[in-house]
């Protein structure tokens, strides 16, 4: 847990991520146009901690998670997670929103672009739900003042966002988690993060039938043809940059009560009450990012014996407020 011991009143839920790319086989295709080689499957090692610590006027109160098997805690273990996950995640691989806007809602992924007819994503195939990673996190606050439990009404906010290689990552292994893309839902808010960048073109040129250079809509080499641009004329993607923490101008909490330098996207989630607050979490790994080759030239054409392997880790905190919590700006 990430919590300052002089702020009693901050209370926070972390949830950790730790992604392993192994062994398998997998032909890649997607938004890495022809490169030959394979891309396995993950191995996820989860841990989920959500909970308020401190007593209020001899009151306990804890921000609890609710398990697959319907049962809540404050500490969801690796399997638990597993189990949230369902069938999704089980063979990741470069897909693509298309364009997407920070705050914009998630409506597909899509991979898998055709030789010289996907112009637009219209024309994509849907992405498999075992490419991404997605699951629900239910959320309550409860309150227990000896045998009394109580279900609370607290707001609940994304309070940090941690993206990054892990130090595990296998030697002669580049790091690929700027192409990492995490989007935290609910009904009223979509928070979505990369790290290090803001923006991005998600159409462009590519190499789908593998001669070399990038594709152009002629028919026979003795034409001249033009470049193709796939995936929509000017789509783009935008997001907040993870390493940009909650101190930062763009992140002031829209409430006095909590501190500007604990909100991340400027948004409550929603909040907990007699129902609980339901928030989806989807991780990708977005095919339009630019990652460096062996000449540490970026682009979209990523090569598998520098990616295939790699490891990264994703962390996300979320906050809540009690009706007594002071305006903390530490």
């Amino acid at each position: 847990m990430n919590i300052k011991k002089n702020n009693k009143n901050n209370r926070k839920a972390n949830i950790g991520r730790n992604l392993l790319l192994g062994a398998g086989a997998l032909a890649v295709l997607a938004m890495v146009g022809s490169v030959s080689g394979t891309l396995a499957w993950y191995q996820f090692s989860n841990r989920v901690t959500a909970a308020f610590i401190g007593t209020n006027v001899g009151t306990s109160e804890n921000l609890q998670v609710k398990k697959s098997d319907g049962t809540y805690v404050t500490d969801l273990k690796s399997a638990d997670v597993s189990a949230l996950m369902g069938g999704t995640g089980s063979q990741i691989q470069p897909v693509t929103a298309g364009s997407l806007a920070k705050d914009g809602s998630l409506s597909g992924l899509y991979e898998k672009p055709l030789y010289q007819e996907s112009l637009d994503y219209t024309e994509w195939t849907t992405a498999d739900t075992a490419h991404y990673v997605q699951f629900q996190l239910d959320l309550r606050a409860l309150s227990k003042d000896g045998s009394t439990e109580t279900r609370e009404a607290r707001d609940v906010y994304l309070s940090d966002v941690t993206i990054q290689g892990d130090s595990s990552t296998p030697s002669g292994k580049k790091d690929l988690s700027s192409a990492v893309r995490v989007q935290i839902s609910s009904s009223s808010a979509n928070l979505l993060f990369a790290k290090g960048v803001t923006t991005i073109d998600t159409h462009g040129a590519l190499d789908l039938n593998g001669d070399g250079e990038n594709d152009k809509d002629n028919a026979y080499e003795f034409e001249t043809g033009n470049e193709i641009s796939y995936g929509g004329k000017d789509a783009v993607e935008t997001s907040y940059d993870s390493t940009v923490k909650a101190s930062s101008e763009h992140q002031d909490s829209p409430i006095a009560t909590l501190g500007s330098k604990q909100i991340l996207g400027g948004t409550k989630l929603g909040t907990t009450g007699e129902s609980d607050l339901s928030l989806t979490v989807t991780i990708w790994i977005e095919g339009w990012a630019k990652l460096p080759g062996a000449d540490s030239t970026a682009s979209s054409m990523w090569d598998p014996a520098l990616y295939s392997g790699a490891l990264f880790d994703v962390g996300l905190q979320f906050a809540c407020v009690t009706s007594e919590t002071p305006h903390v700006d530490a």
